[in-house]
């Protein structure tokens, strides 16, 4: 797909944020196992140059692999992602990269959870201690399958 496609893409990514945050795992696991894509976590998805592969980031995986973005194209969260997508799925790549951070409230609200179930998130759950990702072990996906299941416990 090509970027200037992404606008007629309809957002079908997961609105409860435990399933989101498992597709994306998913997506990752297959972007490790594709020697076009390396695992960067300050890029969503950009070929840094023509002889490398495209680095992608936990949000980027989801493009690369779930939304089927062309390896060629750049897409980045600074760009203008309203050109390109609906706004429901720009919340949520958004709110992936607030979640592999541990800033599980902020993804919330920027998934636009309402207030009313964000206000039972238990403390423990707002912040949370997420390993960084490393190629060489399992750390960071323990982490945010922990997420997950947390969250996925408690509704969401």
């Amino acid at each position: 797909m090509q970027l200037h496609e992404l606008e007629t893409y309809q957002d079908t990514l997961p609105s409860v944020p435990s399933a989101l945050i498992r597709l994306a795992l998913s997506d990752l696991k297959k972007v490790e196992a594709d020697k076009r894509y390396v695992v960067y976590m300050d890029h969503w998805h950009s070929i840094l140059s023509n002889d490398r592969p495209c680095t992608v980031c936990l949000a980027g995986s989801v493009i690369a692999k779930t939304i089927g973005l062309d390896i060629s194209e750049i897409i980045e969260p600074g760009s203008n992602l309203e050109e390109f997508m609906v706004m429901s799925l720009v919340y949520k790549l958004k709110a992936l990269d607030c979640f592999r951070i541990g800033r599980v409230l902020r993804g919330l609200v920027i998934m636009n959870i309402p207030s009313e179930i964000r206000s039972n998130l238990p403390e423990n759950l707002k912040l949370v201690d997420i390993a960084t990702y490393r190629p060489y072990d399992n750390f960071f996906n323990r982490d945010m399958e922990k997420l997950a299941s947390d969250l996925q416990e408690i509704g969401l």
